[in-house]
């Protein structure tokens, strides 16, 4: 796990442009939910664990279609 950065090595402007503007909408939904549901609170740590939560789920999808 050491070698895990702490940041993501891909910057924003090196998506496609399609795929930018899917991440930067469901980014604008996920942080309006988080600031509604928190009340302003935790506002960091909700939209983390969301983006957790949506990676987990993708992940687990893409194995059950895989077969595994």
């Amino acid at each position: 796990m050491d070698d895990v950065s702490i940041v993501c090595p891909i910057q924003p402007h090196e998506l496609d442009k399609k795929m930018r503007f899917g991440f930067e909408d469901i980014c604008q939904r996920v942080a309006l939910k988080s600031v509604y549901d928190g009340r302003g609170r935790d506002l960091l740590l909700r939209v983390y664990l969301a983006g957790l939560y949506h990676g987990v789920t993708v992940g687990a999808d893409y194995q059950k279609a895989r077969g595994e």
